[in-house]
């Protein structure tokens, strides 16, 4: 299925921001020319900050993003929460600072 929503080439972001989206899929999009698509990519939990780091995804003080469900579904997870926290992302950290879980740490 994605590799057809791929090929329509349509609601490539909201692909890009469903978990379970083939990591090789995955990859092909990463130099995508639509930037919300790059930054769809570069909020997936499966990604290291060096991987996030390697895709051109940018957001600026007055942009408006939604909350990023796979973190907001892990708020139970202390561990989950710190690493957004301490991300170098921004869209995972505005996420995680929402959730009253954040350890204070």
């Amino acid at each position: 299925m994605a590799e057809r929503v791929m090929a329509d080439g349509r609601h490539l972001a909201r692909l890009a921001l469903n978990p379970t989206f083939p990591a090789d899929l995955a990859a092909r999009l990463a130099g995508h020319e639509d930037p919300q698509v790059r930054l769809a990519l570069s909020a997936g939990p499966e990604l290291t900050e060096a991987q996030r780091a390697a895709i051109d995804w940018t957001v600026a003080p007055e942009d408006r993003l939604d909350v990023l469900k796979w973190v907001w579904r892990s708020r139970e997870d202390k561990d989950v929460l710190r690493r957004c926290a301490h991300s170098a992302h921004t869209w995972l950290r505005r996420t995680a600072a929402l959730c009253e879980e954040l350890p204070e740490d």
